[in-house]
């Protein structure tokens, strides 16, 4: 009996010893660091990143519909779901991650038929932007993307309804008459943003011929976490500049409108006699872009500075403050009208 009892508290510690290597990673599970095996979703049969996963061990619903498609070859599918998925589920790490690569699919493949690429890249490119300016995925990690295919769609020369149309420009034409007469009404936005669709230097470097006209809203975006302006066409980031801000968390936050854009401007202090633009204290640089006020926030706006250094800083009195090349630059895009919103 003693050795019966020996015999089986000796087989019953094998089998617990067995368990323990097998199921916490020892010898001979093929892991010596004792680390689990990647989660494969069966639906797409891809390994996937803890962070992608939901409760459950499983990908959201629309994420594994996008990496079903993805695995069949159909991006441009899988891109316009995307598009119609709300914000708040967009925001799942799982659904951002496959939203991106479904877009950066359509982005790298090659262009077959330009007569379908148009739509599919303008449609990749919008995804893109849209993953960054919510936050659903950091800009830093589709910056390029989105600027290759801006570059794709907005200069192909071609009209696209309600994005770009092909304005005509006779000899005699300038091109501040033209938006205030012929284009009056299609475009929403500065003559910078002409020029630049068109790979013009100046209003008078414009030639006469057929020339690609923005018809989407300028609108501006500053994230005060990381001292960035965005300027928007549309819904898409075209350019970016680092700003300053206020000092003490003073730059307000919310929604605005450009009210007032004033080339060298004089400055007015809360209390105090005019300096003149270029007079030692007048710290607007040489461009003022201002809100109309709100029942928060009065006499904020955008401009230039006697500071450059102070560039990335919170230093000044609440605006929003740009090197005075960039908001030069910034200054031939916009219009009275343009919204503004600053975030956190």
């Amino acid at each position: 009996m003693g050795r019966t009892l020996a015999a089986i508290l000796f087989l019953g510690a094998l089998a617990w010893c067995g368990w323990w290597i097998l199921g916490r990673g020892g010898p001979g599970s093929g892991d010596p660091s004792g680390a689990k095996a990647p989660v494969v979703d069966a639906a797409v049969g891809t390994a996937l990143e803890p962070k992608e996963l939901v409760e459950g061990g499983r990908l959201a619903p629309e994420s594994s519909a996008l990496r079903s498609r993805l695995q069949k070859g159909e991006s441009g599918e899988a891109v316009a779901e995307a598009r119609a998925i709300p914000d708040e589920r967009l925001h799942l790490p799982g659904v951002a991650a496959a939203a991106r690569d479904a877009a950066l699919a359509v982005a790298a493949e090659p262009a077959k038929d330009p007569a379908q690429r148009l739509p599919r890249a303008d449609a990749a490119r919008r995804l893109l932007a849209r993953l960054a300016v919510e936050d659903a995925v950091p800009y830093s990690s589709v910056k390029q993307p989105i600027e290759a295919l801006n570059r794709e769609v907005l200069f192909a020369r071609k009209e696209i309804p309600g994005v770009v149309f092909r304005g005509a420009v006779r000899p005699g034409d300038t091109l501040d008459g033209l938006m205030r007469g012929a284009w009056k009404g299609r475009v929403r936005a500065g003559y910078g943003a002409v020029l630049w669709l068109n790979s013009v230097s100046s209003p008078d470097r414009l030639r006469a011929g057929s020339i690609s006209v923005p018809e989407e809203p300028v609108r501006i975006l500053v994230r005060k976490s990381t001292h960035e302006l965005w300027l928007l066409l549309g819904d898409v980031p075209v350019r970016t500049w680092p700003v300053g801000l206020g000092e003490g968390g003073r730059t307000p936050e919310g929604e605005f409108v450009i009210g007032t854009l004033q080339p060298k401007p004089d400055y007015w202090p809360p209390q105090g006699k005019r300096i003149p633009f270029g007079q030692k204290g007048n710290p607007l640089g040489t461009r003022w872009m201002g809100f109309r006020d709100t029942p928060e926030a009065q006499g904020f706006g955008i401009h230039g500075t006697d500071e450059p250094d102070s560039i990335g800083k919170n230093l000044s009195q609440g605006c929003v403050r740009l090197r005075n090349s960039d908001v030069e630059q910034l200054f031939t895009w916009v219009t009275v009208g343009t919204r503004v919103e600053i975030r956190p």
